[in-house]
């Protein structure tokens, strides 16, 4: 019924063990496939497809890589997860958002430590704000929704990546929401301390973000 993509960098033994956990939390809540997008030539997984990644970190275009296998490997899935590795999936998260599947393209979980996720009442929460509806580090995705948005736009290698999607699917009329019945810890892990070059990974994508969507409606 589901596939997800988890993208990830296996430098330390740290890492490897969180990845593991987070595979570990989606079998146990859901009856889901699971491929990793690795950089490290030498991390395997239990429970999990690994797909290599040979080359610097480059957020979408491992997320199409992560896609189109589940795309090939699971056709007949219903959604794709796009997942951060640094999550811990809860009972219920997936049978939560299903009902909302009706209405929305995406969904977003609440994640139970997120202060601004707490701050808001309970029900859905249709919108954009990144962070907030807009969850980056878990979305979920109608399968037919997300073709629709491919293949994702490669020059965003770190930030923006969301802030762009979110762009794409408006200009498509899609809908996106925030399940406050569904729960999904992130950690906020700090593996992006792990790039060589910040400013080529924040301030060099909000560039790239403005030169693409600043003078269009």
């Amino acid at each position: 019924m589901v596939s997800v993509v988890i993208l990830s960098n296996t430098a330390n033994n740290s890492i490897h063990r969180m990845t593991q956990e987070c595979i570990d939390s989606i079998h146990a809540t859901s009856d889901a496939d699971v491929v990793v997008v690795e950089m490290n030539a030498n991390a395997v997984f239990d429970n999990a497809k690994v797909v290599r990644f040979d080359e610097s970190f480059q957020f979408n275009k491992m997320l199409n890589i992560g896609i189109n296998y589940c795309l090939e490997k699971w056709p007949h899935n219903e959604y794709i997860v796009l997942a951060n590795n640094d999550l811990v999936f809860h009972n219920n998260w997936l049978e939560a958002m299903l009902p909302h599947f009706e209405s929305y393209d995406s969904l977003s979980p609440k994640s139970p430590n997120w202060p601004t996720h707490n701050m808001m009442s309970h029900g859905i929460h249709e919108g954009w704000a990144i962070g907030k509806e807009f969850a980056g580090w878990c979305l979920v995705f109608k399968t037919d929704s997300l073709k629709m948005l491919l293949p994702l736009d490669e020059q965003f290698e770190f930030w923006c990546a969301d802030n762009d999607m979110t762009m794409e699917m408006q200009k498509l009329e899609m809908r996106h929401a925030l399940v406050m019945d569904s729960h999904v810890t992130h950690l906020f892990s700090k593996s992006h301390t792990l790039m060589d070059n910040v400013a080529h990974y924040t301030a060099n994508q909000v560039h790239k973000f403005k030169n693409k969507w600043e003078n269009k409606a």
